[in-house]
């Protein structure tokens, strides 16, 4: 009886106060907080960025031809070609190679010397004589490396200086190159390929 008391019991409340909502369960979603939007502005330098220079554009001319492997040229071209006419070709190429970074290299160092030429006056020792001094000190250095690259391209054409490490190790593997093609040659020349 008591559970029918309270039956009636709700009864009358659900008459007086409406029917009561069917229970159903309710899974509640975590509450999604937004974060506020901020301004890219904010973080955006006005100033343009300088671009980034990649590494080839950083070395120079003359720098990337000495970091050439000349090794491999020699043995892909010793392998391919077997004939020393290619080489005797290849190894001109080179040293013209070396003489055209030499002569660019020189423009550069000269163009730099004009300008510096043009600066180093009297005037300049007597009024600032600290920037004087390091003016002077760079163009001494830009002579001295003016009398090197005019020896280094003289050297070029007999096949010294830099280019000779060039030369001779395009050389050496043109001549391994060569050999491994020579020696498949005589391995493989009595078996016929279907």
């Amino acid at each position: 009886m008591f559970n029918l008391n309270k039956y009636k019991v709700m009864t009358i409340f659900s008459r007086l106060f409406g029917k009561r909502p069917a229970v159903a369960t309710v899974h509640e979603q975590p509450a999604v907080v937004e974060a506020p939007v901020i301004d890219r502005a904010l973080f955006i330098e006005e100033a343009a960025p300088e671009p980034r220079r990649s590494r080839e554009e950083t070395l120079t001319i003359l720098e990337e031809l000495k970091s050439r492997d000349y090794e491999r040229m020699g043995k892909e071209d010793g392998y391919e070609f077997k004939d020393f006419s290619r080489m005797d070709l290849q190894l001109e190429l080179i040293a013209a190679d070396f003489r055209e970074a030499y002569d660019k290299e020189l423009a550069k160092v000269s163009y730099q010397l004009s300008e510096l030429e043009a600066v180093l006056e009297e005037r300049l020792r007597e009024t600032i004589p600290g920037i004087y001094r390091e003016l002077e000190t760079k163009y001494k250095s830009l002579k001295a490396k003016e009398r090197e690259l005019l020896l280094q391209k003289d050297l070029a054409v007999t096949g010294e200086g830099y280019v000779e490490r060039a030369m001779k190790y395009y050389r050496a593997g043109f001549e391994a190159g060569l050999g491994v093609r020579l020696k498949g040659d005589l391995m493989f020349k009595h078996i016929s390929v279907v």
